[in-house]
């Protein structure tokens, strides 16, 4: 306590979420987070990503 932080830069990603409905009320069955690479997905050679991020600027 009493320390000074630093702001978090800013980023992108995706927040997922995967939702059922029990007993009449909606709950998070599972969740993921994804961070937006920065620079060339050699994962994604060949593929379209169905979803474009948009570019970063600072």
């Amino acid at each position: 306590m009493g320390t000074k932080t630093q702001p978090r830069m800013s980023r992108r990603g995706m927040f997922t979420m995967i939702v059922e409905k029990r007993g009449g009320v909606w709950l998070v069955a599972v969740a993921q987070n994804t961070n937006q690479m920065t620079g060339p997905n050699a994962e994604l050679e060949g593929i379209k990503p169905p979803i474009a991020f948009p570019p970063m600027t600072k």
